[in-house]
């Protein structure tokens, strides 16, 4: 399902095939678009606690996280509170200028949301990244406490805050007992 922004218009999603990766979302936003597409979940990360996904970004919007011109060409967010308020989420992020490995804030009024970059740059554009992160121990690292059941999975893309443009794609996003793939601090 898309969610809306409410003060954006709504980028482009599309499923596409790549010759690597199978089936994969497109993500399109020019100007002020913004928006994602989540997809409801019952995950216990005490049984799959790593997420693993691919990435490939074309056009970096002008923003970075954690500035007041947030955009990202693509974000996995995992939300943990399904649409309450002040919900806890934690996202990942291919970021044009944010260092790559930290966390940022990323909140809004209805989340308190940290954002890590785990690519960062224009050096790996055009590239597919794969990753696998430990969500239960990242979330413990964040918020100083067990996860709770992740309840819902989004995929942004957004262009609003630096009216500029930005394309990326994201594969299937799956969990496991075990990283699928190799990355910094998976573990």
């Amino acid at each position: 399902q898309v969610l809306g922004h409410p003060a954006a218009d709504q980028p482009e999603f599309r499923v596409e095939r790549d010759e690597k990766q199978g089936a994969v979302l497109r993500l399109h936003a020019k100007g002020i678009q913004a928006d994602g597409i989540y997809r409801a979940a019952e995950i216990d990360l005490t049984k799959t606690p790593f997420i693993n996904f691919a990435w490939k970004v074309e056009v970096h919007p002008a923003g970075q996280v954690g500035t007041k011109k947030s955009d990202q060409a693509v974000k996995v967010q995992l939300d943990f509170g399904r649409f309450r308020l002040k919900r806890r989420v934690l996202s990942y992020v291919f970021d044009p200028s944010a260092k790559s490995g930290r966390w940022y804030g990323d909140s809004s009024f209805f989340a308190v949301n940290r954002a890590l970059a785990l690519d960062s740059g224009s050096e790996q554009l055009g590239e597919w990244l794969s990753h696998s992160r430990n969500v239960q121990q990242d979330y413990r690292r964040i918020y100083r406490a067990d996860p709770p059941i992740l309840e819902n999975i989004s995929i942004f893309c957004d262009s609003n805050d630096s009216d500029s443009e930005a394309i990326g794609y994201c594969s299937e996003i799956t969990f496991s007992k075990e990283p699928l793939h190799k990355t910094s601090d998976s573990r």
